[in-house]
């Protein structure tokens, strides 16, 4: 199959669109690894070279970095095939059949990603009233955690569409797998 990161002018403009959406994703979540990278590397300078740590990094990176990191990214995993896949029950099967059972397994995740996303949001919505946040700290609010976990699974969704569309509109081969780094 073709690299999916890569946007042909041919495309619909639905496709672009997704495919913008799911690349800013990705970017935000850099900038805000590269934003903790910063946060801890000044933290410990602080903390070991001037005996003055900075007060929050660890909440900063756990409440509001981590999740963007973790859930921003996971769509781009999913329109470019990249994710962890276990292909043990399609290898030894006919392409077309093969071709099903990808597309029905896709769909499971976008089911499951939509739930998720619903959940998320409703989360979302109950940090913001109740005003929820760190214990001893009111300006480390829990819901940038849960505005990232249901972005991230809208763009999750986003990249299924692109990829059962990958998949429906490509050559298949069900024994492709993304690049495997074997050093050991």
């Amino acid at each position: 199959m073709a690299d999916t990161s890569m946007v042909p002018a041919t495309d619909p403009s639905w496709v672009r669109v997704a495919r913008w959406l799911i690349s800013s994703g990705v970017g935000v979540a850099a900038f805000m690894l590269f934003g903790a990278i910063v946060m801890i590397a000044s933290d410990v300078i602080g903390r070991h070279l001037l005996n003055h740590p900075m007060v929050g990094v660890i909440e900063s990176v756990s409440f509001w970095v981590m999740p963007a990191v973790a859930m921003l990214a996971v769509g781009h995993a999913a329109m470019t095939n990249d994710q962890i896949r276990v292909t043990l029950l399609i290898e030894g099967m006919p392409p077309a059949q093969a071709k099903i059972i990808d597309i029905a397994a896709e769909i499971i995740v976008m089911a499951t990603a939509g739930w998720l996303a619903w959940l998320s949001w409703e989360n979302l919505l109950q940090a913001i009233t109740r005003n929820s946040h760190a214990i001893g700290m009111p300006l480390f609010v829990y819901w940038p955690a849960f505005l990232f976990s249901a972005v991230g699974m809208v763009l999750l969704v986003l990249g299924c569409v692109l990829r059962i569309r990958t998949v429906l509109t490509e050559p298949y081969d069900p024994t492709e797998t993304p690049e495997v780094i074997d050093e050991y």
